[in-house]
């Protein structure tokens, strides 16, 4: 019997053309959108996003013209749709095409969170280290984690619906069953991310390698 097919996870590419006003979509994922955020001022855009405007038709591709001007302006808006998009759906791989700098700080809490964002000057490009996170950045307190990291309530479920013995007994069983029980759609950030939250909530404790279940 074959697999059953493993729907792929939605990508969102947010264009800073004020930033990147020769800005080039080469690399992009035939399913990702597009968003081109172009300035009040800017009078016009390349021809190869026009061009790949056209090819992809305005469901998967639009842009979007800043109604004002001012300072950082035209980045507020896209923080904005950022922010949108990842509250209807919090699995989305979401890239901010820009070489400001500015965007990082945001993009790093936002990864913290256990989302998944990335700023590049350009598709082929590697993501910018100033938005990576590694697992000894993520908040260690119930204060800082008070919203749910995605799949949290899956995988408690699951554990909590796994009989005791069944459960994994280390840390690394443990993203290894989470990879799993998300058809390995969640990121090794998202993971940890959920890891910290069940150890916040004080349903899992962690001494060293080895866990402890509360539940």
């Amino acid at each position: 019997m074959l697999p059953a097919h493993q729907p792929r996870r939605a990508q969102l590419v947010l264009v800073d053309l004020e930033n990147l006003p020769a800005a080039s979509l080469r690399g992009l994922d035939k399913d990702a959108e597009v968003i081109v955020f172009v300035g009040s001022r800017q009078q016009s855009v390349p021809l190869e996003l026009a061009l790949l405007a056209q090819r992809l038709g305005s469901t998967q591709f639009r842009f979007q013209r800043i109604p004002g001007s001012g300072p950082n302006a035209l980045d507020f808006f896209i923080a904005c749709e950022l922010g949108r998009r990842l509250e209807r759906n919090p699995d989305t791989i979401c890239t901010v095409l820009s070489n400001d700098k500015g965007f990082d700080p945001l993009l790093k809490y936002l990864n913290i969170k256990g989302l998944e964002c990335q700023r590049k000057g350009s598709l082929i490009e590697p993501t910018s280290p100033s938005v990576a996170v590694s697992a000894a950045t993520i908040p260690t307190t119930a204060s800082a984690s008070d919203n749910i990291p995605v799949y949290f309530n899956k995988v408690l479920d699951t554990l909590k619906k796994s009989a005791a013995r069944a459960r994994p007994s280390k840390r690394a069983a443990l993203k290894n069953h989470i990879s799993a029980m998300c058809q390995k759609n969640i990121s090794d950030t998202q993971i940890n991310a959920v890891i910290q939250h069940l150890v916040s909530k004080k349903l899992i404790a962690l001494n060293g390698e080895q866990i402890t279940y509360k539940f």
